[in-house]
C-alpha cells in the first residue's frame, strides 16, 4: 500500500494516514509528491495507491492514470480537503 501527498504543509496529513493505515497492519510506503509516488511505482507494485488530488506538480487525476497504466488492478483512492470547492 502506498500513501502520496503534496506540498509540505500536506507532510502532516501523509503522516497520519501512514500511521493509520500501518496501525491497521498494512505495510506502507509514502512518497511526498507526485513525481516520487510515480517513480516508486516503475519499482513496485502496490495493492492500494492512495493519493491527494490536488498535488502541485503531477495531481492525483494523473498519479491514478499513472498507477492504472502500470498495474490495472492497483486500487487507487483519490483523497482531498477541497470539500465543496469541486
Amino acid at each position: 500500500m502506498r500513501a502520496t501527498g503534496g506540498a509540505a504543509d500536506n507532510r502532516a496529513v501523509l503522516q497520519v494516514m501512514a500511521d493509520l493505515l500501518t496501525a491497521m497492519g498494512h505495510q506502507v510506503t509514502t512518497a511526498l509528491g507526485g513525481p516520487l509516488g510515480v517513480e516508486y511505482l516503475d519499482k513496485h507494485r502496490y495493492d492500494v495507491v492512495f493519493s491527494d488530488l490536488g498535488m502541485p506538480e503531477l495531481n492525483g487525476w494523473d498519479l491514478a492514470l499513472a498507477a492504472k497504466s502500470r498495474h490495472a488492478q492497483t486500487a487507487v483512492v483519490l483523497v482531498s480537503g477541497w470539500g465543496f470547492q469541486l
